[in-house]
């Protein structure tokens, strides 16, 4: 992936954090809530340049990281044929981060608004869009179940990421169900099913691939 392809609307959203704590820095108060637990903010910090700008610059870092990766990958070629996904991707991991900062902000101000249900929204939003989408990415080392299976046979590689489209569908939906929801259920309908998602795949993907090449474990177990 070439600078010139590389997305734009996340320097935007970046340019617009800093820009953002730049402004309300010198009017935020002397506590800024830093992390969202079961039941709301559990963690403040100081108010300093590091932790008013931190949401700004975790959201550079991880859309250079983002962007450095495909270079390093084996199997690049695949990766640049989803690179429309891999932008929408970058896009939205970007605007939640964005989120988080506006939510930091506004709950400086006013303690008991429900950020963590807006974050827990959006990210919800997140796993629908990229449920949709990512069943159509090619093998690849970077993004999709790149599991030992999966890397090696592109049938079990799509049939793995099919199922794992689904199964972000379903957690994401649960998860803005969950938000209307009394506490804690806000956060248990989204981490359950996804922490869901790690055996219920390697035993898919597994069971999948000695399915189809059942040679190769009768040659391990002679």
């Amino acid at each position: 992936m070439k600078f010139k392809d590389w997305p734009k609307l996340p320097l935007v959203m970046i340019a617009a954090m800093l820009v953002l704590a730049a402004v309300l820095y010198p009017s935020l108060p002397a506590q800024i809530p830093v992390h969202w637990g079961i039941n709301g903010v559990d963690r403040w910090e100081t108010k300093s340049l590091a932790t008013v700008f931190q949401p700004a610059l975790i959201a550079s870092a991880l859309y250079l990281l983002l962007m450095f990766a495909p270079y390093i990958d084996p199997k690049r070629r695949n990766l640049l044929q989803s690179k429309q996904l891999y932008s929408l991707i970058v896009d939205m991991a970007v605007a939640l981060m964005l989120v988080v900062e506006i939510g930091e902000f506004a709950a400086a101000f006013r303690h008991n608004l429900p950020v963590d249900r807006v974050i827990l929204l959006g990210t919800s939003a997140m796993f629908v869009v990229i449920g949709n989408f990512i069943g159509r990415v090619k093998q690849n080392w970077t993004m999709g179940a790149r599991l030992p299976w999966t890397l090696e046979d592109p049938e079990v590689w799509r049939k793995t990421n099919r199922l794992t489209g689904r199964m972000f569908v379903v957690a994401g939906v649960l998860g803005a169900i969950g938000v209307f929801l009394p506490t804690p259920w806000p956060i248990v309908m989204l981490i359950v099913p996804s922490l869901a998602l790690v055996p219920v795949l390697y035993v898919y993907a597994y069971l999948l691939y000695r399915r189809r090449h059942p040679d190769e474990y009768r040659d391990a177990e002679a």
